[in-house]
């Protein structure tokens, strides 16, 4: 078929599908249901037992339920077909195309009788099943009362190291059609078309190739519009199921326009069944054209067996599925366990936003066999599997790896599932390594060998073969107990088993059924998250080898200094026996490594074996070298001529820096401490040149170096002397504040003669700039230039004055009625601090003493609050404030006075303005001004029949004298020179008579001012003075 004619028929199909699809969504919104192909049923919460978290693990409430409870769950929610489960309707559908299922006894079967079993230490491959049956998804059964085996009975377990060739030495005893996770569909059954001769040689060709590369990914631009990428396939199975998906028929050609043009919002489904029966694949290359898909489409689903052999599954590459868009993947096979860590990296590396489920099981669940899927296996693919269960898909997802051999489903401890979901672990094939001890008629303690989400010990119902003959399947009484685990106590489910029967020298116990296995729930994970709706579905055969009761001890090494383990020793032997290791050899390793050993609590001559496992530890910490180091930072000044020759010896000088520090054995890191000058000094003192007859230094001194630290460089200066022409005077004017060297002058003259050059206008300069002459040996009248060179100094120094600053803290009390207007007069004392210091004139800095209190005091006495007939102040007296400081804030205290009982409501009184105190030093206001008039309070003769003076208005004539001027804590009038506390009594006193004498005029608004009494007062107390002094 030519490549047109695929296009323009894929058109045509596109069409017609598209039209069907749309009839089938209307039909079914009408009708009032959702098909919802390739989903997973939502988990449904059951509580029925709880389980607490070992000690070890996270702390939260773990709840498990048997499947039986669960389905009873599941009947009461619509079912949705899903991986790992199946409706009846599906079961019917499947078992048309299905093999007659095998009779398998139920739990009250008591013709049931064990299976004949290899003699003890044959190896066998898996038994054979009855072929590769691609039977429908596993049905989730509802309870029922004697629940029907879907396991076999025990028979002699796999060994995976047998050779391929032994694969068919063993049948599988008798048991029901394995229920094996195949996918949830509601499409019918389908046959997968036969692959033609030609696709059959080609793959059998490839097949016998070296395992390919990871799978380049075409570039649409790099294949033609004629190329059949049908050729790109290696596998026939594969090849021609991609044609069947993809609507063609056999032996038609694959061109990227049929990849292109596939239905937009489909799902490219990929079966390798035909006739109910899996045709395993070799290769998925050729796959890797599915990226061409369009990008809205739903993604590409898988279902298929891989390989027959370990051999063929360890050869599969995995690559071609690299960045295509993935809806479902059920891939089985029971060699998962032949499946390397870099195959499983690969898988790790798909995209799995689209993915909805996952399924990598055994082809057969029911086989009991131990080539399947292991723990450290699991442990890889976890971030692939939580990647999937969290991304936006909105359905429920089911995540399935029964007939394995997975015990601990920890790594994904960190799961948070976007949806509803489940991970599916149940027949789980476990073969025990270590031996327990048992003679026939005993009873025996098992542990679980699986672990759940958290880490915890999972409860699952356990059955096992009595020896009697009766062939019945009993239940292990389950309990709790606490062992030691990698030297930490953790709490696990055991189960006792009572006069067990052997199986070719192994007791085998566990899930026989599938409502043995268990749900459990998790309200979180270890990170604290939510995990809701999710669930995990676990349970195992054990094949456990019985002989001398064996004990296991660990000794583990511990680094103190890091916290972490270093190694650990897992010790096994006969109960009673005692080991033959000994801690000393390694030790010694670490030591030599640089370590110290800090404690050791194995036994000197071996631990002895006891029925309890037992941990020992070794600590040991990072040896720890003391060192010292030291470091010299050298200056080097060169004294030469202009030639470059030697005109005097070098000057050389050295600062010393040490510092210790300490070396850790194990690491190798230095940790140094800060560097030491054991000089006393960080710098290099300024240096004079040396004076040559006849020649001129370009530098008479090399200035001194400050800051000289460790990490200093050398210094090296060269002075250069030059021939002078004539005599030269050198002037130089020293800091001697700093000293450093401020100006240097150089004159030049004949000899006999002498130089204009005068010092003092320099002097002059240096002077306005803040400095004070100290001493100049220049001659007044000028130098005389003689034979050799003259130096003369000029010394000046910082000018400092003293300088003084003063602050005042001030106490402001404010005594007003109730309506905000002034009752009596302001009271103000303050305190003042001063402090001297001194400036330096030349850098202007200023220098500080500590504030002193010029009153002697450092608070605010208590002032008891003026009495105003008729009213009440809210503070009888303002407390006193101690602890005054400079760096006090200024105080103000408002006292407000309420009437007594008053029967008329005052009249608001005129808004006076409150009297300011006038700072002696600074009026602001004018002692000779009027006074505003004040009304005072004056008691009245009636009461307002309650007792309380009734008052009437008095109209005061304003005082003429002038107010007190309040001083550094002095109050007014002649109590000035008496310090704050006579101030005070004089206030209060004054207060108290003005209190008597007022009335207060409430209807007119009017007050008699206090100032004309306190006048009074005071020409009263200065007549008194004056007859005073007349009388001496």
């Amino acid at each position: 078929m030519m490549q047109q004619d695929v296009t323009a028929n894929n058109k045509r199909k596109w069409w017609i599908t598209s039209s069907l699809a749309t009839a089938v969504l209307t039909g079914m919104v009408l009708t009032g249901t959702t098909a919802q192909a390739e989903t997973t049923t939502t988990p449904v919460e059951t509580t029925s037992q709880s389980t607490s978290t070992p000690a070890n693990s996270k702390q939260a409430t773990i709840t498990t339920r048997t499947v039986g409870e669960q389905a009873k769950a599941d009947a009461t929610a619509p079912v949705t077909p899903t991986a790992d489960t199946q409706t009846s309707e599906q079961t019917t559908q499947a078992e048309d195309t299905a093999a007659t299922p095998e009779t398998v006894p139920s739990a009250d079967d008591t013709s049931a009788v064990a299976p004949e079993t290899p003699t003890a230490g044959t190896e066998t491959q898996p038994a054979t099943d009855t072929g590769n049956q691609a039977s429908p998804t596993e049905t989730e059964q509802p309870a029922t009362e004697k629940p029907t085996s879907t396991m076999p009975q025990p028979s002699t377990p796999t060994n995976p190291t047998a050779t391929e060739s032994d694969e068919d030495a063993t049948t599988e005893s008798t048991g029901t059609t394995p229920v094996v996770e195949a996918p949830a569909t509601n499409e019918p059954t389908t046959t997968t078309p036969k692959a033609t001769q030609a696709d059959t040689k080609k793959g059998l060709s490839a097949a016998k190739a070296v395992p390919a590369a990871l799978a380049a990914t075409p570039n649409s631009d790099e294949i033609s519009d004629d190329e059949d990428l049908s050729d790109r396939f290696d596998d026939p199975v594969l090849l021609a199921a991609v044609r069947k998906a993809l609507n063609l028929k056999d032996g038609d050609a694959i061109y990227l326009d049929t990849i292109k043009n596939f239905g937009l919002w489909s799902s490219l489904r990929i079966d390798t069944t035909a006739n109910g029966n899996y045709q395993p694949i070799s290769s998925f290359k050729g796959l890797e054209i599915l990226k061409y898909l369009p990008e809205k489409g739903q993604g590409v689903t898988i279902f298929t067996q891989l390989g027959t052999s370990g051999e063929d599954v360890k050869n599969i590459d995995f690559s071609p599925l690299l960045g295509i868009k993935l809806n479902w993947l059920d891939w089985k096979t029971d060699f998962w366990g032949s499946v390397t860590d870099n195959q499983l990296e690969t898988i790790t590396q798909y995209e799995t936003d689209a993915m909805q489920n996952l399924e990598f099981t055994a082809t057969n669940i029911n086989k009991i066999h131990f080539t399947g899927m292991t723990t450290h296996q699991f442990e890889i693919l976890a971030p692939f599997v939580q990647k999937i269960l969290e991304n936006s898909t909105t359905a429920s997802q089911t995540v399935a790896f029964s007939g394995n051999s997975i015990t601990d489903f920890s790594a994904l401890n960190t799961l948070s599932p976007n949806t509803s979901s489940r991970v599916v672990g149940r027949n789980q094939y476990y073969q025990a390594t270590d031996k327990i001890a048992y003679q026939p008629g005993d009873t025996v303690e098992v542990t679980s060998p699986m672990k759940g989400i958290l880490g915890e010990s999972i409860k699952y119902q356990v059955r096992y073969y009595q020896n009697d003959d009766s062939g019945d399947l009993v239940i292990a009484e389950p309990h709790e107990a606490t062992i030691m685990e990698n030297g930490q106590e953790k709490t696990v489910w055991k189960y006792t088993l009572v006069n067990p029967k052997l199986h070719n020298g192994q007791l085998v116990y566990g899930q026989f059924y599938y409502d043995d296995a268990v749900y459990v729930t998790y309200p979180e994970n270890s990170l604290g998250q939510p995990m809701p709706n999710f669930e995990l579905m676990a349970g195992a055969i054990v094949y456990q080898p019985i002989g001398e009761a064996t004990s296991t001890a660990t000794v583990t090494y511990v680094d103190d200094t890091t916290g972490a383990t270093l190694t650990t020793e897992n010790l096994t032997g006969d109960v009673g026996a005692t080991s033959a290791y000994r801690t000393a050899t390694t030790i010694k390793g670490y030591t030599d490594l640089g370590y110290e050993l800090v404690t050791d609590d194995y036994p000197g001559d071996g631990v002895t074996f006891t029925s309890a496992a037992q941990a020992f530890t070794v600590h040991l910490k990072h040896g720890i070298t003391t060192l010292n180091n030291s470091k010299r930072v050298t200056q080097t000044i060169h004294y030469v001529y202009a030639d470059g020759t030697t005109a005097a010896p070098d000057y050389t000088a050295w600062l010393t820096f040490t510092r210790a520090g300490t070396r850790d054995q194990v690491t190798g890191e230095e940790i140094w401490g800060e560097w030491q000058n054991i000089d006393g000094q960080g710098r290099f003192a300024a240096k004079n040149s040396p004076v040559l007859t006849g020649y001129l230094a370009d530098q008479a001194e090399v200035a001194a170096i400050d800051g000289i630290t460790a990490t200093s460089d050398d210094l090296t200066t060269t002075v250069t002397y030059t021939a002078r022409e004539a005599q030269n005077i050198l002037i130089t004017y020293v800091d001697d504040t700093t000293g450093q060297t401020l100006h240097t002058e150089a004159l030049k003259g004949d000899a006999g003669t002498v130089s204009d050059y005068r010092t003092a206008a320099t002097i002059q300069d240096y002077l306005k700039q803040g400095y004070e002459l100290v001493s100049d040996d220049y001659p007044a009248t000028g130098a005389e230039f003689t034979a050799d060179v003259q130096t003369f100094t000029v010394r000046l120094k910082h000018r400092v004055t003293t300088v003084g600053n003063s602050k005042r803290v001030t106490q402001t009390i404010h005594y007003v009625y109730a309506n905000g207007t002034t009752a009596a007069p302001d009271y103000t004392a303050w305190l003042t601090f001063t402090r001297s210091g001194t400036r330096d004139e030349v850098t202007g800095v200023a220098t500080w003493g500590e504030w002193q209190n010029i009153d002697g005091q450092s608070s605010f006495a208590a002032k008891t609050s003026p009495a105003i007939a008729g009213y009440t102040p809210d503070q009888t007296m303002v407390a006193a404030i101690n602890g005054v400081t400079a760096a006090s804030a200024d105080v103000t205290t408002t006292v407000t006075y309420t009437q007594k009982g008053a029967v008329v409501p005052p009249v608001t009184p005129p808004v006076t303005p409150p009297v300011k105190p006038v700072e002696p030093e600074n009026p602001d206001v004018d002692p000779g001004a009027t006074k505003p008039d004040v009304v005072t309070p004056k008691p009245g003769p009636a009461t307002n029949g309650n007792g309380a003076a009734i008052v009437t208005p008095a109209r005061t004539r304003p005082a003429q004298a002038s107010l007190a001027q309040p001083g550094s804590a002095q109050a007014v009038g002649t109590a000035a020179k008496r310090g704050t506390a006579a101030a005070a009594a004089l206030t209060t006193t004054a207060a108290s008579q003005t209190d008597q004498q007022a009335t207060t005029l409430p209807q007119t608004n009017e007050r008699a001012t206090p100032w004309a009494w306190l006048g009074v007062l005071g020409v009263t107390l200065l007549g008194w003075v004056g007859l005073r002094r007349k009388k001496d």
